[in-house]
């Protein structure tokens, strides 16, 4: 398994982490679904963990805790690298975001702040230093794609246009929807909240990680403790599936076509 070894380029996922109400819990869930091992983690970090595929970084795991004073938000977050935080936070706040945890550096490892884009849904930022993000991607256990959805379409594609610099390309077809590339390579997907999706539905960063197995999987979520919330379909990508874990944080999963 080949790793990542450097920054990506502005705008780019680079890394996920999730806050969790019992570690111990959390830990055995991804273990057996995805093959993850932890670390000890430090209390110099808040009892951070990083999870790991065969040696290689791929996720985060953290006790519960509040940025801002209100209740924590049980759901992964997708870290967007940069390689100025600061200029990043700046940019987020002039063009309609919202900063809810400052520019702080984390030891070494490099820089992070977490915003809410215009339409309120909540994303990191990384500069990484001695720590990059995921080492590995777009295989079984790690990561596979990443979307945003908004009920501020049109607002939510200028954000990260002008402060992640995305080159969008339209999916077509009557979906609002976009592709966005960094750096001439696809990383990322936006689109608008459908309102068959039902009432309050917040707009949101999902993430897909990838399986060999997609049925193996979800019957794996349903026996540790997660739930399945859309079962398997098929798509011109493979199939997908929506899943829950523990604390019901909600993910998909993605069985590449062979």
């Amino acid at each position: 398994m080949s790793g990542i070894r450097a920054n990506r380029p502005l705008g780019a996922p680079t890394w996920v982490d999730l806050m969790v109400s019992d570690l111990d819990r959390t830990h055995a869930f991804y273990h057996a679904l995805f093959g993850w091992d932890f670390d000890a983690g430090s209390p110099d970090f808040g009892g951070y963990h990083s999870a790991t595929l065969e040696g290689k970084p791929v996720a985060g795991l953290s006790p519960a805790m509040s940025m801002d004073g209100s209740p924590p938000v049980m759901q992964w977050t997708v870290y967007l690298a940069t390689d100025d935080a600061e200029a990043s936070v700046a940019a987020i706040a002039a063009h309609g975001g919202t900063l809810v945890a400052p520019a702080m550096v984390v030891g070494d490892f490099g820089t992070m702040a977490i915003a809410q884009d215009p339409g309120e849904a909540f994303f990191g930022v990384w500069q990484g230093n001695t720590h990059v993000g995921f080492e590995v991607s777009g295989v079984p256990g790690a990561t596979a794609w990443f979307e945003e959805f908004s009920g501020a379409y049109g607002a939510a594609r200028t954000f990260y246009q002008e402060v992640f610099g995305w080159n969008l390309t339209d999916m077509g077809g009557g979906m609002e929807y976009a592709v966005a590339e960094v750096a001439g390579e696809r990383c990322a997907g936006i689109g608008a909240i459908s309102p068959d999706w039902g009432p309050g539905v917040p707009a949101h960063w999902g993430t897909y990680f990838e399986v060999a197995d997609i049925a193996s999987a979800c019957e794996t979520v349903k026996e540790h403790g997660g739930a399945v919330s859309r079962e398997p379909v098929v798509t011109p990508f493979g199939k997908n599936a929506t899943v829950s874990g523990p604390d019901g944080e909600f993910f998909s999963l993605l069985e590449r076509q062979a």
